[in-house]
């Protein structure tokens, strides 16, 4: 039996690079041609299983000392961007089976792995929003619904739709006193939005 060597420092930057560019080679043929090269994306997510099982056992710690931070990241969000694709995500339809539902799961462990790394990395927290946001799409489970939207909502605290499905959820639960604070805070996001354009207009076209 044929024994696969154990992943060092640096055989993980060797093979990062590899799949890096491997990765960067089909996004960009998909940008320029519109042609998806399927047998390139999963031969990365298979080059990335071993090398994500690497990583979620080193801490954010040594991950500095041997300046890899960067690296790092970029593992866990190409990872989560190519699992999610294999997800057919449609809101008219927002079933997912076992195997899906899992998937899911694993990207939302790569997601917070990647903000342990660096807390407000935009690409995770607004990765990590949608796919809370779709498992509560038909949900019927309103407490489950209301503990993932806790949970974007700790991610995106401002978003108006969040606070407002938030409310929603407390509101079929019967927990009227919450429902009313997420519903008020929703409008007021949504105000100061408002407020804020119509400032900017302003500013723009010279009124005082």
């Amino acid at each position: 039996m044929e024994v696969k060597s154990k992943i060092t420092i640096e055989s993980f930057k060797k093979e990062y690079e590899s799949i890096k560019s491997q990765y960067d080679h089909a996004q960009e043929t998909l940008a320029k041609t519109g042609k998806t090269l399927n047998d390139l994306y999963v031969d990365c997510i298979k080059r990335l299983q071993p090398i994500i099982k690497y990583l979620d056992n080193m801490n954010p710690n040594k991950m500095r000392s041997y300046d890899i931070v960067d690296d790092v990241k970029q593992c866990y969000l190409m990872s989560g961007d190519l699992l999610i694709r294999t997800i057919n995500l449609n809101t008219a339809k927002p079933v997912l089976n076992d195997i899906e539902k899992n998937t899911v799961y694993v990207v939302i462990t790569h997601m917070r792995r990647v903000i342990d790394i660096e807390p407000f990395n935009e690409q995770a927290c607004s990765l990590l929003r949608t796919l809370f946001m779709f498992l509560t799409l038909g949900n019927g489970n309103t407490k489950e619904n209301v503990i993932l939207l806790e949970q974007a909502l700790s991610i995106a605290p401002y978003d108006y739709q969040l606070q407002y499905n938030l409310g929603f959820c407390y509101h079929r639960d019967n927990n009227l006193d919450k429902a009313i604070i997420h519903f008020k805070l929703a409008k007021g996001i949504i105000d100061n939005m408002t407020s804020l354009l119509e400032c900017q207009k302003k500013f723009l076209s010279g009124d005082k």
